[in-house]
C-alpha cells in the first residue's frame, strides 16, 4: 500500500481490494475478541507500524463490528464500513506511520464502532484520548464476561452429593467469581436456559450431565450428539464450552460441535473416557481457578493445554481439547492422556 501512496488515484482501490479480500476470512471467526487480540499484539511485540500489520489490525476491528452479517447486505453497516475505510484512506495519505498516530486512528475507529453496536461491548460510551498504557487497559475489556454459566442435568437417582456442577458453583463463589447455576431435566428446559445464557454474555458454558460416546443423557431424555449440538444454534458468539460428561471428548462429537458453530465457538473441552465424580470435580475446579488466576481476560488454547497437561500428570484422566484456528480455517483436536510416567 505504501508503495503506491504517490499514485493517489489508485490508493483507494488498493485499500478496497485489501478489505474485501480479507473480510470473508476474518469475518468467519475472530478467535479472541478484538480487544484481546489488539492487547496481545501490544503486549507480545513492538508493532512495526511500517507494514501491513496496521491495516490487518484495523480490518480485525471492522470485521468484529460487522460480524453478525456481511456489511454489504445492510445499508447502515455498509455506511459504517465506508466511514472506517475513509479514515484509513486519510490516515495513509496524510499521516506518518507512528505509534501515536496509530493510537489516534484506533480511537477514531472505536468512536465509530460505538455508534453501531451495543455500548456494553466496550464498557465506555465516551471513549477519550489517552496514552498507550491506558489504551492497553481498554483493549483488555472483552466482548464477554469472564465467568462461568453452569447447567446441570443428572439422573433422578443421583444423590445430591454427586452434583458436581452445584459444588463447582459453590467453589467458584468462594473464589470470588459470580457463576450462574441452573438444573434442567429435558431439552425444552435446556433451550430456555440457553436463552438466559446468551443474554448473560458469560464467556464459559459448563454442562454437567451423563453421557456415552454418542449420546447425552438429560434427566428425562437421551439425545444423540448431533441433536444436542443443534440446540445451540444461534447461542454461541465468542464462547468456550466445557462438558463434564463421560466419553464425550471423542473426536467425532467434538468436531461436530465445532463445525456446527464454526467461528462462534472457540473451543470445547470434555473427558475422553469415563470419569468419576471425585476426579471430575477436582479437575474442573482446578482448571477454572487456574485460568482465572492466570489472566482474567485472555484465555488461549496454549494456556488451556498446559493446565490440562499438568493435571493429567496427577490423576488418571484423558481430557480432549478442540479448538478452531481462523487463520488456517482448521479445527484442531487434541487428546491429552494420563501421563503414567509422572508421579
Amino acid at each position: 500500500l505504501r508503495a503506491n501512496i504517490e499514485n493517489k488515484s489508485n490508493i483507494e482501490k488498493y485499500i478496497d481490494d485489501f478489505l474485501e479480500n480479507t473480510h470473508s476470512i476474518l469475518n468467519e471467526s475472530i478467535q479472541a475478541s478484538v480487544f484481546d487480540l489488539l492487547y496481545g499484539k501490544f503486549e507480545e511485540e513492538d508493532i512495526n507500524l511500517e507494514d501491513t500489520k496496521v491495516l490487518t489490525l484495523i480490518e480485525d476491528i471492522i470485521c468484529f463490528a460487522t460480524n453478525q452479517d456481511t456489511p454489504w447486505h445492510h445499508d447502515y453497516k455498509y455506511t459504517f464500513y465506508e466511514q472506517i475505510k475513509k479514515l484509513i484512506f486519510t490516515f495513509i495519505i496524510n499521516k506518518e506511520f507512528s505509534r501515536s498516530n496509530f493510537v489516534k486512528l484506533m480511537l477514531d475507529i472505536l468512536k465509530l464502532i460505538n455508534h453501531v453496536i451495543d455500548v456494553d461491548y466496550f464498557q465506555d460510551s465516551n471513549i477519550k484520548y489517552f496514552g498507550v498504557e491506558e489504551l492497553k487497559t481498554n483493549f483488555k475489556k472483552s466482548l464477554t464476561v469472564s465467568d462461568v454459566f453452569i447447567i446441570e442435568s443428572l439422573h433422578k437417582q443421583d444423590s445430591e452429593d454427586k452434583y458436581d456442577g452445584k459444588k463447582l458453583y459453590t467453589a467458584l463463589k468462594l473464589s470470588g467469581k459470580n457463576p450462574k447455576y441452573f438444573q434442567i431435566e429435558n431439552q425444552f428446559e435446556l433451550k430456555e436456559v440457553l436463552k438466559i445464557f446468551k443474554e448473560s454474555k458469560y464467556r464459559f458454558l459448563h454442562i454437567s450431565c451423563h453421557a456415552s460416546k454418542n449420546t447425552i443423557e438429560l434427566t428425562d431424555e437421551v439425545l444423540f450428539y448431533k441433536d444436542f449440538s443443534k440446540l445451540f444454534d444461534g447461542i454461541f458468539n465468542q464462547h468456550r464450552l466445557f462438558i463434564s460428561a463421560c466419553e464425550l471428548g471423542n473426536e467425532e462429537v467434538m468436531t461436530t460441535l465445532m463445525k456446527d458453530h464454526l467461528g462462534k465457538l472457540h473451543s470445547v473441552i470434555a473427558p475422553k473416557t469415563k470419569i468419576s465424580f471425585n476426579h471430575a470435580y477436582s479437575f474442573w475446579i482446578t482448571f477454572y481457578i487456574a485460568i482465572f488466576e492466570k489472566n482474567q481476560t485472555i484465555i488461549t488454547s496454549k494456556s488451556m493445554k498446559a493446565i490440562i497437561q499438568n493435571f493429567t500428570k496427577l490423576l488418571p484422566l484423558s481430557i480432549a481439547l478442540s479448538t478452531y484456528s481462523p487463520k488456517s480455517r482448521q479445527i484442531n483436536y487434541l487428546c491429552i492422556p494420563h501421563d503414567k510416567s509422572k508421579p
